[in-house]
């Protein structure tokens, strides 16, 4: 571990930190921001290689035996490198873990079929860890779980996640049935199943769909089961965290 102190906003050793809106992240990184989230990757497998806060975060780091090398700045600096507002003034730069082969993954499994904002999918994870599911597959149409934002409002539970990236979703769904794992399909359908009269098995995968669209036709068809939750009629449908929430919850309660 070594200190830096940072008194020049265009300093090239912390560039990756420098607009962070607009610039991108360094292939084969993410970047991990606010205080506890950034205490999770520090105490998590994961490796982090640069560590951009203030100085009031010193002494709870060096407690760590991070082999990360620490930037510090003020507040003010750190808000002018970044270009974003810091109300904790921490964030680190991470390696992405090696991505997961889908069979690999161990039931139950959370499927994000072209979720596109980044705050969904970081709640998704939040929610999914908090019943029990550890492995999160997404398919090229949906966010990174490794988006700053996914990371940030996932807090950090992301960083205990086994993760895979499908490039043929439904050609995924089908090795996994072939390994008897049950694929469902969460949707607001006249045709599906109510959740409370669905019989979940232990080794499932839950597929939560598009924000606006759902799960695409070609995905709800090549599931085992499409499930809905009873809501009233004139809500077409509600948040796609929410929706998560209540079938990992359901999930649980099923097994007992």
């Amino acid at each position: 571990m070594t200190i830096y102190q940072i008194t020049n906003i265009n300093d090239p050793s912390i560039i990756e930190f420098f607009n962070l809106k607009k610039n991108s992240t360094p292939k084969g990184c993410f970047i991990a921001e606010s205080e506890k989230v950034v205490f999770k990757l520090l105490s998590s497998d994961l490796k982090t290689l640069k560590i951009f806060c203030t100085e009031k975060y010193l002494e709870k780091i060096k407690a760590l035996n991070s082999n990360a090398n620490i930037y510090v700045a003020p507040l003010k600096i750190l808000e002018k490198i970044t270009g974003i507002n810091l109300h904790q003034g921490i964030l680190a730069l991470a390696e992405i873990p090696t991505l997961k082969k889908v069979m690999d993954l161990r039931p139950p499994i959370l499927i994000f079929n072209a979720i596109e904002k980044a705050e969904n999918v970081g709640s998704l994870i939040r929610n999914s860890a908090a019943f029990g599911f550890n492995s999160i597959i997404y398919d090229s149409l949906s966010c990174s779980p490794y988006n700053r934002r996914s990371a940030r409002v996932s807090m950090g539970n992301l960083f205990a996640a086994e993760v895979a990236r499908s490039v043929n979703l439904i050609s995924d769904i089908q090795e996994l049935q072939a390994n008897r794992v049950q694929v469902i399909a969460a949707a607001n359908s006249n045709t599906a199943i109510d959740i409370s009269k669905f019989n979940f098995k232990k080794d499932c995968a839950i597929i939560i769909g598009n924000e606006g669209h759902g799960i695409s036709k070609e995905i709800l068809n090549a599931s085992d089961a499409i499930v809905r939750i009873p809501i009233n009629p004139n809500v077409a449908h509600i948040n796609a965290s929410h929706a998560g929430a209540i079938f990992f919850y359901e999930y649980t309660k099923t097994l007992g």
